[in-house]
């Protein structure tokens, strides 16, 4: 049985004893994966049986919606850096590659080598135990390379549908349909707003105060 076939749940070993927010996301992906899970009901089980700090909750959060929501993007920078495709890449270390490389491209907060050497730590606790020295040659090209040079070049707006596939990373059958409805112009701005974060919101209880 190859590596692409292979169960994804068998590839990993017990959870760590100190709870770790990157194995948190590791764990939820893996259920949004492979079970169907949506990522809101799966991240907010794992937090609840997970006692993690309130700065882990927020970075298990962050790295879980950032990889799902910037998935085109780390997979073409991981093939940037390593010169191999994401689908030939073995299972259980694709989303340990995204998890690392969305902490190296997106958050300021997270020092590159700290993402490498815990991308390193994840890919050892695999049962194979093969994929370490893959993720860490890997990750560490990524941080070398200039920032400009860690996506590939946007198709050319004369195809004006794949250009907005690449600059919103979805699929180009639903990047053809905004283009339908909205026109290029506005169909590009919203593939690109999309990519933000949701705004934070707070509604007051009426009940118990007042805005």
């Amino acid at each position: 049985m190859t590596d692409e076939k292979r169960p994804y749940i068998t590839a990993f070993l017990a959870k760590p004893k100190k709870p770790d927010a990157r194995w948190v996301a590791l764990d939820v992906l893996k259920r949004v994966r492979s079970d169907g899970a949506f990522a809101g009901s799966a991240l907010r089980s794992a937090l609840e049986r997970t006692p993690l700090s309130a700065p882990d909750r927020g970075l298990a959060t962050e790295l879980v919606y950032g990889v799902l929501r910037r998935q085109a993007f780390l997979d073409r920078a991981v093939r940037q850096a390593s010169g191999k495709r994401m689908k030939d890449v073995d299972r259980p270390l694709k989303d340990i590659l995204r998890i690392a490389a969305y902490q190296i491209m997106y958050l300021d907060r997270v020092p590159d080598h700290a993402a490498v050497s815990t991308a390193v730590a994840l890919a050892k606790k695999r049962r194979a135990g093969r994929g370490a020295g893959f993720v860490n040659a890997a990750l560490r090209r990524l941080t070398e390379l200039p920032v400009d040079k860690r996506d590939s070049e946007p198709p050319s707006e004369n195809d004006p549908v794949a250009h907005i596939a690449h600059v919103g990373g979805v699929a180009r059958l639903l990047a053809e349909r905004w283009m339908n409805d909205m026109g290029f112009e506005e169909a590009r701005a919203f593939a690109v707003a999309s990519l933000d974060p949701a705004p934070l919101v707070l509604r007051a209880n009426l009940m118990r105060t007042s805005r």
